[in-house]
């Protein structure tokens, strides 16, 4: 997986803006060749997924840029309760926070 290529900022305000359009649309899986801002087009995703949970309240972007046998990608957290919030992604994969609410994962 390449690093992460993108000021953490705009990625940020690029997942808000699909998160909430998603939220809108009823949408929370977007394929490589959908559409999506550009922004996150830029880091070649097979597949982005939003989670929203509850309790404690968050929406996630999940970025997958790589699947298969070695999972890699981006998360960042649009919305939390929890400042501290650092995602969970599959068994023993390193997270790696790279600037505020933004994380990149490897299995």
């Amino acid at each position: 997986m390449k690093p992460l290529s993108v000021d953490p900022e705009k990625l940020m305000l690029g997942c808000e803006q699909l998160a909430d359009g998603g939220i809108k649309q009823k949408k929370d899986v977007w394929l490589a060749g959908e559409p999506m801002p550009e922004v996150i087009k830029s880091l070649s995703p097979q597949v982005v997924r939003m989670q929203i949970s509850e309790s404690p309240h968050e929406v996630v972007i999940n970025i997958q840029c790589s699947g298969g046998f070695r999972h890699s990608g981006f998360i960042v957290v649009c919305e939390g309760d929890d400042p501290n919030f650092i995602p969970q992604v599959g068994r023993d994969w390193t997270i790696t926070k790279l600037a505020q609410s933004v994380f990149e994962y490897r299995e």
